[in-house]
This record gives C-alpha cells, structure tokens and sequence, in this order.
C-alpha cells in the first residue's frame, strides 16, 4: 500500500465540518439564522412559516446546546424526509 500524503492545514480544515465553538461564534450562528427565517417569512408572505420557524429553532438550539446533536440528527432526518415526501406528494397531486 502507498504511504498517505500529509495533509496540509487547509486540507484538515476543509476536511472537518465547521462547528462554532467560541460563545460569539454561536450567537452569531443563532442571529443569523433567526435573520434568515425572518427574511424568508417576510419573502413568502408567511406561506412557509412553520418550516422556516422550525430550522431556524433547530439551527440555534444546535448551535447553542451542541451536546444534544447526537439526538437531534436522527429527528431531522426523520422528518427532513417527510417533507420531501410530502412535497413529491403535493406536486403530483398539483396542490403545491
């Protein structure tokens, strides 16, 4: 087998999934996403709401208690797929 190259700095850095670990760093993380929602509520004249109240809930409680990750991914996933189902669903349905 081949002898794996180093890997620069950079290279660990994009490797590795950023994760706000300062006190800034995650209420900058929180603000913005609370930014974002409020943006994207104001753009749909609140059609999308919920969803948009919802991810931006999650991204700050994330972001603010990192520790409670490891059970929270799973919900999101789970109902990440039952948005797009439900979506697939709308648009054969022509109701979206």
């Amino acid at each position: 087998m081949g002898v794996m190259p180093n890997r620069t700095a950079a290279h660990r850095l994009l490797l590795q999934p950023w994760h706000p670990r300062s006190r800034g760093e995650r209420l900058l993380v929180v603000a913005s996403s609370l930014a974002l929602a409020l943006a994207l509520d104001a753009a749909t004249n609140g059609e999308w709401r919920p969803i948009v109240a919802g991810a931006a809930t999650l991204t700050a409680v994330l972001a603010l208690l990192p520790g409670l990750a490891w059970l929270v991914k799973p919900v999101a996933a789970h109902v990440g797929l039952w948005l797009v189902f439900n979506l697939l669903r709308a648009w054969a349905d022509d109701t979206l």
